[in-house]
């Protein structure tokens, strides 16, 4: 079975999941597909993908809700934003920025609420990496996404907000409807939910974050 998902999807979800999931499942063999949140949906439109790890907005799916997803802005403590609960996208007008690379699909959020706001901050960097921005965040301010392994080396991780609501998405596991879709994959499934369900990457910084209103699920 081919699993798609952003980099950050498959270290901080679908690594430690495959893990515990191959010893169970000895015999399914499972191979990932990695491509950018913004681009990972056509990966399973292509065939390139039986199941990915995407953003809801794709009704001709069929899913399964996973979990929320927020952007952050990961700085030291001693940053001016350090001490702050939550920050607002406009109050980043003038702060230089590490970003990810467009590819990304919380670059895209983030961009849009930048628009929204009237706001076009300094960059520093945009990055296919997010381990090389969470690498330079002790000096400036990275913008990424919940999901992103962020170090505990110090560095403090502050929601970022849009008149007051959060920017963000609720991931799924989305897989093609017009396709055959086995037994063992909805199996795979049904065990990843239950997984991230007891756990998920951020869970403790997006429980200090404003709520992100949680979509009705679809089969």
């Amino acid at each position: 079975m081919r699993v798609g998902g952003s980099p950050q999807s498959i270290e901080t979800v679908l690594a430690p999941f495959v893990r515990h999931y191959r010893r169970r499942h000895p015999s399914i063999d499972v191979h990932f597909v990695e491509d950018g949140g913004a681009r990972i949906h056509a990966r399973l439109e292509d065939g390139d993908a039986h199941l990915v790890l995407t953003s809801v907005g794709k009704e001709t799916l069929a899913a399964r809700l996973l979990f929320p997803v927020y952007v952050l802005a990961v700085v030291a403590p001693s940053h001016p934003l350090g001490e702050r609960a939550a920050v607002e996208v406009a109050d980043l007008a003038d702060v230089p920025l590490l970003l990810l690379r467009r590819s990304f699909a919380a670059r895209g959020w983030f961009d849009a609420e930048c628009h929204n706001a009237e706001v076009n901050p300094p960059i520093l960097l945009e990055s296919g990496a997010p381990a090389t921005l969470m690498a330079l965040a002790a000096n400036s301010a990275a913008i990424v996404s919940s999901h992103v392994s962020i170090p505990r080396n110090g560095a403090k991780a502050i929601p970022v907000t849009c008149r007051g609501k959060p920017i963000g998405r609720w991931i799924q596991a989305a897989w093609d409807r017009r396709r055959f879709f086995p037994p063992f994959a909805h199996h795979f499934v049904d065990e990843l939910v239950a997984h991230v369900r007891r756990n998920y990457p951020g869970r403790d910084v997006v429980k200090r974050a404003p709520t992100l209103r949680r979509p009705k699920p679809r089969d």
